[in-house]
C-alpha cells in the first residue's frame, strides 16, 4: 500500500522537512480541538510567557537586512516573535506593545545609528528595563554599527539625537534621564557587538543559540511521556512517574483513557513545553494514531527548538520500530487499510471537492511522516527494557539518564549568563 502511496507522497529521509515547508510553520498538521483535561503531575509554575523573545530597533536598514535574517534564524527554531511592525512610529508606544513587552521572555535590543533618534523607542528601552528589574526579563543588547560607549555616554549619533530631545523636551528634564540612564544601565549589559563576529550570519547564529538555552531554561514541565496502553499505564508508567516525581521532576502525562483520533492542542503546547519527550514503545504504541501524531510533533520540536527525546522499548525490539515490523507492521496495515479507500479517491481528483482532496493527500501525507518519524526516534540513543533483569533497574536507569540531563542543560543556561 505505501508503494502506490510513495508515488504521490515524497519518500525520501527529507519527508519531514517537506512537511514543515508545505505546511507553514511546525504545527499546522496537526488540527486544533478541544477534549477533555489532563491529569498533570507537576509543581506549581509561573504562567509561561505569551512570547519568546521582543526585539526593539529602528530603521528600515537593519529590518531589511540584519532583522530579517535574525527572524527567520528564529522561525526555523520555532520561536515565537514579537515586534513593532508599523514603519511610521509616534512618541508614545501603544499599550498593546507595552503588553508585548511584559509577556516576553526575552527582550533583545538592537542598538544602530539611529535608535536613539526615535523616542518611541526611547521609550520601549525604558519599559524593557523596568521589566528586567521587576520581571526578571533577559535583556541582550546588540550593537549593531555602533560602538558601546557611544550607547553609554550618549556619544557619536547618540549625542546628536540627544541634543535634539533636548530641544524639544526642555519642559520634561526626568524623560530625558530616564531615557539616558536606560541606555548606560543597557549597555553594561552582556551583549554582542557585531564587529567581534567574522559576518553577520556568525553573529546570528551565536544569538539564536543563547536565546534558545533561555527559552529551554523556562520551559514549563521537565518531561512529556507519551506511551500506549493500560497495562503500560498501571504498571510501568505508575512506577516510573512515582519515582520521577519523587525526585523532583515535573511530569506531564495524558491520563485520558478515551483518546480519539485528533490529538488536542492543549496536548501539543504541553509537549512543546517539555524540556524532555520520554517516549515509552510498546507492542500497541503505533496502533494509535494519537500515540503517532504525539510523536510527530515530539520529533517536530527536537528538530525545531531542540527538545530532548529519549526512546524507551519496552518490550519490543528496536528493529521492529524502526523498519515497522511485528507487531507494528499489523498497525500500519491496519492504518493502511483505512486510508486505501481514501487513496482510491484521491487518484481521481475530479470526484472530490478541492477542501476535500487536500484533506485527505494530508492524511496521507502523515501516514508516511509515521514512518518517517518512528525509524528517527529508534535511531536515537535510549533504554531496552531487554537489557534490564528487574523493572525497577530500568526505572532507575532512565531516571539517571533525565537528571544528567537536565543538570547538563541546566549549565548550559547558568552559563548563559
Amino acid at each position: 500500500m505505501l508503494s502506490r502511496m510513495s508515488r504521490l507522497l515524497p519518500s525520501n529521509i527529507y519527508l519531514c522537512r517537506y512537511l514543515s515547508y508545505n505546511y507553514g510553520r511546525p504545527g499546522d498538521l496537526f488540527p486544533e480541538s478541544r477534549g477533555p483535561e489532563t491529569v498533570v503531575f507537576t509543581t506549581p509554575q509561573v504562567p509561561r510567557k505569551k512570547y519568546d523573545v521582543f526585539i526593539s530597533f529602528r530603521g528600515l536598514d537593519v529590518r531589511h537586512r540584519f532583522l530579517s535574517h535574525l527572524t527567520e534564524k528564529f522561525r526555523q527554531k520555532n520561536i515565537n516573535v514579537s515586534m513593532n511592525e508599523i514603519l511610521e512610529r509616534g512618541d508614545e508606544i501603544s499599550s498593546g506593545l507595552l503588553a508585548a513587552i511584559e509577556n516576553s521572555e526575552i527582550a533583545l535590543v538592537i542598538f544602530s545609528k539611529d535608535y536613539a533618534s526615535s523616542t518611541g523607542r526611547l521609550e520601549e528601552l525604558v519599559k524593557i528595563m523596568e521589566c528586567m528589574r521587576v520581571h526578571h526579563q533577559r535583556v541582550i543588547p546588540i550593537f549593531y554599527d555602533v560602538d558601546p560607549s557611544q550607547v553609554r555616554y550618549q556619544r557619536g549619533s547618540y549625542a546628536g539625537a540627544f541634543a535634539q530631545h533636548e530641544q524639544n523636551f526642555k519642559n520634561n528634564l526626568m524623560k530625558l534621564q530616564d531615557w539616558r540612564y536606560a541606555l548606560k544601565e543597557t549597555a553594561d549589559l552582556f551583549g554582542y557587538h557585531f564587529s567581534r563576529f567574522s559576518n553577520e550570519s556568525n553573529l546570528i547564529d551565536e544569538i539564536v543559540k543563547q536565546a534558545s538555552k533561555r527559552i529551554f531554561a523556562s520551559k514549563k514541565y521537565d518531561i512529556f511521556i507519551s506511551f500506549r496502553g493500560s497495562d503500560v499505564r498501571y504498571g510501568f508508567l505508575s512506577h516510573l512517574t512515582k519515582q520521577l516525581r519523587h525526585e523532583g521532576i515535573d511530569v506531564y502525562v495524558d491520563e485520558r483513557l478515551d483518546r480519539g483520533d485528533e490529538i488536542s492542542t492543549a496536548l501539543l503546547k504541553a509537549i512543546e513545553r517539555s524540556k524532555i519527550a520520554l517516549v515509552i514503545f510498546s507492542k500497541d504504541y503505533a496502533s494509535s494514531r494519537w500515540c503517532l501524531d504525539e510523536l510527530m510533533k515530539i520529533m517536530e520540536c527536537k528538530r525545531f527548538s531542540d527538545q530532548i527525546v529519549i526512546p524507551v522499548f519496552y518490550h519490543v525490539d528496536p528493529s521492529h520500530v524502526r523498519k515497522q515490523e511485528g507487531s507494528y507492521a499489523e498497525a500500519f496495515a491496519q492504518h493502511e487499510q483505512k486510508f486505501k479507500h481514501d487513496l482510491m479517491k484521491l487518484q481521481d481528483w475530479r470526484s472530490v471537492e478541492k477542501e476535500t482532496a487536500e484533506k485527505l493527500k494530508k492524511d496521507l501525507i502523515k501516514l508516511q511522516g509515521w514512518t518517517c518519524v518512528l525509524k528517527e526516534t529508534a535511531d536515537l540513543s535510549g533504554h531496552h527494557s531487554s537489557n534490564f533483569l528487574k523493572e525497577p533497574d530500568l526505572i532507575d536507569g532512565i531516571i539517571i539518564d533525565v537528571q544528567r540531563k537536565l543538570e547538563d542543560e541546566a549549565k548550559l543556561g547558568l552559563s548563559y549568563y
